[in-house]
């Protein structure tokens, strides 16, 4: 086999929660502290029996800061061969989400205190991760070829991240779809509204005219409708956008512990102006035919 600078098993089980004070917070993946090492610790020290590390992310979510999390007391809620576990743990440290061990937020416990969890439940559970660390980046192609030839399936750290990426990815053409499709079916909307205000205004456009109002006159009229429908539009439209991000963040942190929704300024201005410009674009046209309006016949319209 390629060069294998460190080797090691652990156990990785799926999203759970832990409670505190009557309120659960979720986390993705939950397992043992097989293979780390100091460099993963960011405050506090490794768990031994009865205790337990968690992330940064958590941590904030569970006291405001990790320093203050650590020599907490919380109840790990986890379901393991379908039976759900609860049983008390105590913070002892904070580490670092972004290292081999996992990008995600996690719980880990001790090999020890985790056989004894499940030999408390009666359950035998074996390890189901191997992880193979090489300080070679050439050799990672190498080592996933072999593990395949022994009939099981690995990854590497930059495939996982490359592939969270690529979902990201899909899920912003998604919106980006959604939102264009979104935006020509207002400016059709507008257009119709407006076509429909022409022919109920008709005499009135008439009287107005009547008294010397000129063709860009009435066109103007039209046209400042359209920008306040855009202009209020796209402030209704922010709004309802920066209230979604805003829940959507605290699900994302809760699980993830970052966030990936960011409504700045210049995104909701962005968003403003498009709104604007495809509303005025979409007011020209019953401008334009308001305007073209016989007096005359525009008077005799019943």
């Amino acid at each position: 086999m390629a060069e294998v600078n460190l080797a090691y098993s652990s156990l990785t089980i799926g999203s759970d929660n832990i409670i505190y004070e009557g309120e659960k917070y979720a986390f993705m993946n939950f397992g043992t502290t097989s293979g780390m090492t100091d460099s993963n610790i960011l405050y506090g020290a490794f768990p031994e029996e009865g205790e337990i590390l968690i992330t940064e992310g958590v941590a904030n979510q569970l006291a405001g800061t990790a320093e203050e999390a650590i020599g907490k007391e919380v109840t790990v809620d986890v379901t393991i061969d379908g039976e759900s576990l609860e049983k008390n743990y105590v913070i002892s440290g904070i580490y670092s989400a972004g290292q081999a061990i996992g990008a995600f937020e996690s719980v880990y416990m001790s090999t020890e205190s985790f056989e004894t969890l499940t030999a408390e439940n009666n359950l035998d559970v074996e390890p189901n991760v191997v992880y193979l660390v090489s300080d070679d980046p050439e050799n990672t192609q190498a080592i996933k070829d072999e593990v395949a030839a022994l009939g099981y399936r690995g990854s590497s750290a930059d495939a996982l991240a490359s592939t969270f990426t690529q979902m990201l990815d899909i899920f912003t053409y998604i919106l980006s779809g959604v939102a264009g499709i979104s935006l020509f079916v207002s400016a059709i909307m507008i257009l119709t509204v407006l076509y429909i205000s022409v022919v109920e205004r008709t005499q009135e456009i008439g009287v107005i005219k009547a008294i010397g109002g000129r063709n860009k006159d009435i066109r103007r009229i039209f046209v400042s409708e359209s920008f306040l429908i855009g202009l209020f539009s796209g402030l209704l439209g922010v709004g309802i956008a920066a209230l979604l991000s805003t829940i959507g963040n605290v699900a994302v942190e809760r699980i993830f512990g970052t966030t990936i929704l960011h409504m700045t300024p210049t995104y909701a201005l962005l968003g403003i102006l498009a709104s604007v410009i495809i509303s005025v674009i979409a007011g020209v046209f019953p401008a334009n035919k308001a305007a073209k309006l016989d007096p005359i016949e525009a008077l005799r319209h019943d």
